[in-house]
């Protein structure tokens, strides 16, 4: 990492230059895109959010961030209304499209919170989970999306009038009321279902297109679906995992012919959609496919309510559509008494499925991680990806075709390594010959963090489409050898250290290398650190979070991106917290928030798939647009800039302002200071002209701050006139 480059300080030279372009009436933000050494990829601060927003501070919450794949589109919440918004009381979800239009931010922000809904008691808000809000994934171009009601927002349903319901919108990218279609719907009620705040649709999944979207409820909506008496407390239902395509509303949860053909007693997606406090809270991915031809769900056991009989609907709704056991045994001789299943994840296509099982599901000696493969010839669908040796605790990650997979089991799988009993993170990989595994980290108190996806812990990993690339954190403690240790600053507990952030590379030295604490101090791992590190950050504001996960790494793994209140950039000065940039292709890391000594800090929000969009939230006032100190939505944007307020500049202060300091070693200029982009500012003097010659008998010197040619007096002069003084 090539840190503290240069000499004077990189806010000192960003203000500096903005200056000049406020006193010039040009674009200061595009000074940035012109070259100067202050962002890494010849990146710029944009303003996202507006700059009026009624005193109003943008949540800081991760969970409900989402950016359109391109980095065009990004959506966000605040407590407070403005804009298009009057008088709620609620969060307001706002989406903001960079348009770049003259005279204002570019950035066009309107609210998608559907407006006329009814007021929420305490108990709604807080505990029932009711607060209207967008949940799980949106569609990548951020247009389309599932929204949670407790108000009706569209007619011609009397049977869901008086109950919360979940809609889709597929306009989010327009301003306005919305347009919205039904997904919860009733078809085979004959009267309107009971009123319950506690019962409420929980959104599964979607195709890519929205066309099909699976959701549970405890409601009987259609008719293979039984009544049900919810008893004294109201809430004894099941659960069924139901599919909505275009319009139409049938239940997913069947059983295979061989088992009759009827509805499950119970039906849930992957490991449960409900992620209310006390429930199985839990996110997994992809439980429908892309296309929406297959849709994948668990029907409960008694032992684990996220474990049971595992299977694939497929076709739903069409003449050929079948139901699939996807943890039935292929081995010659079954296990007499069969163990439930914990869905983890599936591909994108659904043609591979990750679980878990404690039963010998194959010939193979041992149990645990296994795949299933779609399209394999029947008896050979299922492949052991751990061994004998190890417990499987969960799936952390897999690449889109199911070649690598990331868990981590207690023990030890890798061929010539020590046996333990420690919590250890390991890499899968099928190259189409051989199967391989390696241990990549011991993970032992940060286990849970890594395989859990409540809402309540978070999923602190994250992995590439190609499986190549790992991002997760964890506590380098002293009794780990693969990663760094860490240090037990005042913010992290004294007996685990502070969390750090590693990216490990699954190519590198034959997938053996150890994973590179990316937010430990550059040029000595080992140094302690004082602070967390992380790539999430969310607030509950009034009841249960989004399911979404950010994306803080780009799906070709190149950038990572995290916050840590440690200076890891020489620019870093203000001892709070600040977003850094990883590049895997030279090993560098770059704050890409102020860190100028009175800056309150930042908080890494969200980024773009190709990560050259990185949203981040600051009350720092970074483009002459922002006049508040309130928090703001950024954009540190890959060629962005985009032209301030005439006349005016970002705000600089203290010595921020005062431009390169001499008493240092030289400037080294970075790459991009080669760049040169539209709206650059060229100044009426070469920046290597030397100033003028004073006329004999003058001399320089600074007067009122400003450099001008003064006569001189001769010393002997000087003399005869104090003499003369004095007579």
């Amino acid at each position: 990492m090539r840190l503290g480059e240069h000499a004077a300080s990189r806010r000192a030279l960003v203000c500096a230059a903005l200056l000049v372009a406020g006193l010039s009436g040009a674009g200061a933000n595009s000074v940035l895109a012109a070259g100067v050494p202050a962002l890494p990829d010849h990146r710029a601060w944009e303003l996202v959010s507006p700059p009026e927003k009624n005193g109003a501070d943008v949540l800081p919450d991760s969970g409900r961030t989402r950016a359109a794949s391109d980095g065009s589109a990004v959506g966000f919440a605040s407590l407070t209304g403005f804009g298009d918004v009057r008088g709620t009381g609620i969060t307001v979800e706002y989406l903001s499209v960079r348009d770049a239009k003259p005279g204002t931010n570019g950035w066009a922000t309107h609210a998608i919170t559907s407006g006329g809904l009814r007021p929420l008691s305490l108990f709604e808000a807080a505990f029932a989970g009711l607060e209207p809000r967008y949940m799980g994934d949106w569609s990548p171009d951020a247009s389309k999306g599932i929204f949670l009601s407790h108000t009706p927002l569209t007619a011609g349903s009397p049977f869901t009038e008086d109950v919360p319901n979940i809609y889709v919108r597929d306009d989010l990218r327009i301003p306005g009321s919305g347009h919205y279609r039904l997904v919860s719907d009733c078809p085979g009620c004959s009267g309107a279902l009971p009123a319950s705040p506690a019962d409420q649709p929980a959104f599964a999944g979607a195709s890519a297109d929205f066309s099909h979207v699976v959701f549970e409820s405890s409601e009987s909506l259609t008719a293979d679906v039984p009544p049900c008496d919810p008893g004294p407390g109201g809430d004894s239902c099941p659960f069924h995992l139901y599919e909505w395509a275009d319009g139409v509303v049938r239940l997913a949860g069947i059983l295979p012919a061989g088992d009759g053909g009827a509805a499950a007693a119970n039906s849930q997606a992957g490991q449960g959609a409900f992620y209310l406090p006390g429930f199985n809270a839990a996110y997994t991915p992809n439980v429908i496919s892309r296309d929406g031809t297959r849709i994948f769900f668990t029907v409960r056991g008694t032992s684990d309510t996220r474990a049971g009989a595992l299977y694939m609907r497929q076709d739903n709704g069409t003449p050929g559509a079948t139901t699939v056991h996807i943890n039935a045994s292929e081995r010659t001789v079954p296990d007499p008494t069969p163990s439930d299943a914990t869905f983890w994840a599936a591909t994108p296509d659904g043609s591979e499925v990750f679980f878990t099982s404690a039963e010998n599901l194959t010939d193979s000696n041992g149990s645990g991680l296994y795949r299933y493969d779609v399209n394999a010839p029947s008896g050979h669908h299922l492949k052991l990806l751990s061994g004998p040796g190890a417990s499987v605790l969960g799936l952390v990650g897999a690449s889109a075709d199911g070649s690598y997979a990331y868990f981590v089991a207690e023990g030890q799988l890798e061929a010539g390594k020590p046996t333990t009993d420690r919590r250890r993170l390991f890499v899968w990989h099928d190259d189409g010959v051989t199967q391989t595994v390696h241990e990549v980290a011991d993970v032992n108190d940060d286990a849970a963090f890594l395989v859990s996806s409540d809402w309540t812990v978070g999923q602190a990993a994250r992995v590439s489409p190609d499986g190549r690339h790992l991002l997760f954190a964890a506590r380098g403690t002293g009794d780990t050898v693969e990663l760094p240790h860490s240090g037990v600053g005042d913010a992290c507990p004294v007996s685990a250290g502070c969390r750090e952030v590693y990216a490990y590379d699954a190519t590198v030295n034959g997938g053996a290398s150890s994973p590179i604490c990316i937010s430990c101090h550059p040029g000595n791992q080992d140094a302690p650190s004082q602070t967390d590190a992380r790539f999430d950050f969310n607030t509950i504001s009034m009841g249960s979070n989004s399911s979404f996960l950010n994306h803080p790494l780009s799906t070709d793994g190149r950038y990572a991106f995290f916050q840590t209140g440690d200076s890891l950039e020489a620019d870093d000065r203000n001892h709070t917290d600040d977003v850094y940039e990883y590049d895997a292709s030279n090993g560098e890391v770059h704050l890409l928030s102020s860190g100028a000594p009175e800056s309150l800090g930042a908080y890494f929000m969200e980024a773009s798939a190709d990560g050259h969009d990185v949203f981040f939230i600051t009350r720092d006032q970074l483009v002459g647009w922002d006049k508040d100190r309130q928090q703001d939505l950024y954009d540190a944007r890959v060629g962005g800039g985009l032209p301030e307020p005439v006349g005016s500049a970002p705000p600089c202060t203290a010595d921020a302002c005062r431009g390169p300091q001499a008493a240092q070693h030289a400037f080294v200029p970075r790459g991009s200071s080669t760049f040169v982009g539209a709206g650059n500012v060229k100044s009426s003097r070469h920046a290597n002209s030397k100033p003028r010659k004073c006329r004999r008998g003058h001399a320089r010197r600074r007067v009122h701050g400003k450099a001008k040619c003064v006569k001189v007096k001769h010393r002997h002069a000087a003399r005869r006139a104090a003499a003369r003084k004095g007579r």
